[in-house]
């Protein structure tokens, strides 16, 4: 028998507090379901990012490099292979030249000739180069015959120093708009060969355009450069020696 004092329950109380638990259980599985989506999106994206990255960094540099190390200081290595060799230039039958004090060669037209002697005209003449090379075709009719050639020159460089801190200090390029001389118009990092190291395109005002490429062989920084653009006759001649020289460098070994 029911005790008189015993209170009763009230159903009509009881269910809307079931409703409430409920829901409140409810919006909590459904928030930790959302933190944790969330935490799989960003552990995924980090891992697309690493994965990203070591794809570039293998699309045509060696990260197990001295040469690598030591390109930029930013630690970019995006690379573009095909930034210096898109030529349509037949290599076949090419000679090889071998630079002895370089440790460096390169391939060339069998009439083609390697001068070892200092730049006296043109955009690449430097004086603190340790060394220099002229390579040029048997026959030049340019107005401007600095322009038919591929240039070759030796710096000094430190083991650990970035080869665009080396650029910067060099005083080889003007900063834009303050007056006559080279400026570079963009650098990237590219392989080309065994070396790893920074394609320049340079603008000396108006049309003119040239192409260095600086890599590390041993303990020297080499620059390898040519016009690629420029305001000479006969043009079609000039533009014949500009893509020689392109080809040239792309046998760089």
């Amino acid at each position: 028998m029911d005790s008189p004092n015993q209170p009763k329950s009230n159903p009509s109380m009881s269910k809307p507090l079931a409703w409430v638990i409920l829901i409140v259980v409810v919006l909590i599985l459904a928030c930790g379901t959302y933190f944790l989506l969330q935490q799989e999106d960003s552990n995924t994206s980090n891992g697309n990012t690493a994965v990203n990255t070591v794809v570039n960094r293998n699309s045509g540099i060696n990260t197990n490099t001295t040469a690598n190390s030591n390109v930029s200081s930013n630690g970019n290595s995006a690379a573009n292979t095909n930034v210096a060799v898109n030529t349509n230039v037949d290599t076949t039958g090419w000679k090889t030249y071998k630079f002895t004090n370089l440790d460096i060669s390169i391939e060339l037209p069998t009439d083609w000739v390697v001068e070892h002697k200092n730049f006296s005209s043109g955009s690449f003449q430097e004086d603190n180069a340790a060394d220099n090379y002229i390579v040029s075709p048997p026959e030049n009719k340019l107005d401007f015959m600095a322009a038919a050639n591929c240039y070759i020159s030796q710096f000094p460089i430190t083991k650990n120093e970035f080869i665009t801190s080396w650029i910067e200090q060099s005083n080889i390029y003007v900063t834009s708009g303050t007056g006559e001389g080279l400026n570079i118009i963009d650098q990237h990092e590219i392989s080309i060969g065994p070396y790893t190291g920074l394609y320049v395109r340079e603008g000396a005002g108006g049309p003119q355009e040239t192409i260095s490429f600086y890599f590390r062989s041993n303990s020297s920084l080499i620059r390898f450069g040519y016009y690629k653009g420029v305001v000479v006759e006969p043009y079609s001649q000039f533009q014949s020696f500009s893509n020689t020289c392109a080809a040239i460098l792309k046998t760089l070994n």
